[in-house]
């Protein structure tokens, strides 16, 4: 998710289809995610929705 002001947009999906007993898991982020303020956000069937703090991406 990338922060736009009090609102965020979902850029990428990661990962999906985790079994609910995964408590890790590695990513690597696309080469094509904008730089700014992101955050991770993490779902379970929507039960539950949990937020990262908020990171940077910059250019390489």
């Amino acid at each position: 998710m990338q922060r736009e002001g009090a609102s965020t947009a979902t850029r990428a999906v990661l990962a999906t289809g985790l079994p609910a007993h995964v408590t890790s898991v590695r990513v690597s982020i696309p080469a094509d995610i904008p730089a700014g303020d992101h955050l991770l956000l993490v779902t379970s069937q929507g039960l539950l929705d949990a937020y990262s703090r908020p990171f940077g991406v910059t250019a390489a």
